[in-house]
């Protein structure tokens, strides 16, 4: 008796996965077969849409008289202004560069920078190098963490070298950073 209870348990157990098992499949056919094509579609349209914006606005810029085109420069010039740290910034951007540093056991030994004002566009660039070693993996994930910073950097140089000491490898970049110049 208890045997045939257990078993009835196991058929209704049997019949549910498998029951599960074949909504998977037949959810699993259907994105792999109808909706993977339908957004590989729609992705090529917003692609080619986007293409077609891209165009029609520099038809568009094109078309303005000088002062209009100046105009709208200088407001694309004055957002991307917008979107860097102010130059009092600085510090903090060095200070998150041990930070990073130190989040992948690694060590910065001398940050050296080279300033140069740009008045004509409110902007100061500095020219940044520094090097750090430790192992490849390490490596990796600081040149990550730069990459994901909020900051504008443009990598310039990047070496990789056997470090001297370590058994590891020694990274040297040079990158460029610009911040906006606070006044009117």
């Amino acid at each position: 008796m208890r045997r045939a209870w257990f078993s009835h348990i196991d058929r209704q157990l049997l019949m549910a996965f498998l029951a599960l098992l074949s909504l998977a499949l037949i959810l699993g056919c259907y994105l792999f077969g109808v909706q993977r094509p339908e957004l590989a579609q729609k992705k090529r349209a917003l692609t080619a849409l986007e293409r077609k914006l891209e165009v029609t606005t520099q038809k568009h810029r094109q078309m303005l008289g000088p002062r209009q085109a100046f105009a709208l420069n200088a407001r694309d010039l004055d957002q991307f202004r917008s979107q860097l740290l102010p130059r009092k910034d600085l510090d903090r951007f060095i200070e998150e560069l041990h930070a990073a540093a130190e989040e992948n056991r690694l060590k910065i030994r001398s940050v050296q920078y080279v300033p140069k004002a740009l008045p004509e566009f409110k902007l100061h660039h500095y020219r940044v190098q520094f090097s750090v070693a430790g192992n490849y993996k390490r490596i990796r994930r600081f040149i990550h963490r730069l990459e994901a910073s909020e900051q504008l950097l443009a990598l310039q140089q990047i070496q990789l070298a056997d470090a001297a000491k370590d058994k590891g490898v020694r990274l040297a970049l040079t990158l460029d950073t610009y911040f906006r110049t606070d006044m009117p």
